[in-house]
């Protein structure tokens, strides 16, 4: 009675006196698995059984009372006590809930970047349901910015262990998510990040040019001032069009050594007289004639 008469004055306290009370405890142990599915019985038995006759009628039930028992339903007091006698009491209890389901994505996300257990995939799926739930609860900014901060952790602690692949995918699934507020927050690691897998890859097997280079193309493009990115990038796309060539494709060789050429032009309009990209810009230009000469 207490808990109820304070309302939204004493939100902690509330789940804990209906059925949500179960998604919370779990939660609280870091069980979040276990707590999302915890939310999945918050309809007795008899309104569970009338939204699926709904279902196989095609009337659908109102969005507003598809996780919860009706107002009017029989037991919803019983069951939800700090929420008996509420104005449309189905609704607090609606978004109690979905706070939860949010809490419990995030904590989600955040156990799916433990290195021992590494799943960027569970992580960007997690993401993406807490920030369903997030605007739905009016607060998209700042789960954006739990985001955030959680990616750019994982990433910096892969890195630093040296998985930079998986350093690579986090941020991107985190890019992939996030609005404009957050996305200058990871532009910049995630472009350093990019450049490093780069020119990793084209070390460690000369096969990887193309996905070296994609690498590359998408640092230069998240920042065109960075500098080892712009250099490496060059070197990339000519030892590419060298292999090429020495493969008999002539065509594609051309076509790698234009593209070096034309990114190391930009790239010294930004970095004016740059040595290292002056040598690189000149030696894809004779490279790149050589090519037209057999061509011809």
């Amino acid at each position: 009675a207490s808990v109820g008469a304070a309302g939204g004055r004493r939100p902690p306290l509330r789940p804990a006196f209906s059925h949500l009370g179960l998604a919370q405890a779990l939660l609280r142990r870091d069980r979040p698995d276990e707590a999302l599915a915890a939310l999945y019985g918050l309809r007795c038995p008899g309104c569970r059984s009338r939204a699926a006759t709904q279902l196989t009628t095609d009337q659908a039930p109102h969005p507003d009372r598809a996780s919860v028992c009706d107002p009017d339903c029989a037991h919803f007091d019983t069951r939800t006590p700090a929420y008996a006698g509420q104005r449309a009491k189905h609704r607090p209890l609606m978004r109690d809930g979905r706070a939860l389901a949010l809490a419990a994505r995030l904590a989600k996300g955040r156990s799916a970047l433990n290195p021992a257990a590494l799943d960027v995939g569970t992580a960007e799926s997690s993401w993406r349901k807490a920030l369903a739930h997030a605007r739905a609860l009016e607060q998209g900014a700042e789960v954006e910015a739990i985001v955030a901060d959680t990616a750019l952790g994982a990433a910096k602690s892969l890195h630093r262990s040296g998985d930079i692949n998986a350093a690579a995918l986090t941020l991107d699934a985190a890019y992939r998510l996030l609005g404009e507020g957050q996305l200058d927050r990871l532009k910049g690691q995630l472009a350093r990040v990019l450049t490093e897998r780069g020119i990793t890859r084209a070390n460690a097997d000369r096969s990887q040019m193309e996905e070296a280079a994609d690498d590359l193309r998408r640092a230069v493009e998240l920042n065109p001032h960075l500098h080892r990115a712009q250099v490496n990038l060059g070197i990339v796309l000519r030892i590419h069009g060298a292999r090429m060539r020495s493969s008999g494709s002539l065509v594609g060789a051309r076509d790698r050594l234009q593209e070096a050429v034309d990114q190391l032009t930009d790239a010294l309009a930004r970095f004016p007289e740059d040595t290292e990209l002056t040598e690189q810009r000149d030696l894809a230009r004779n490279e790149l004639a050589l090519v037209h000469s057999e061509l011809d």
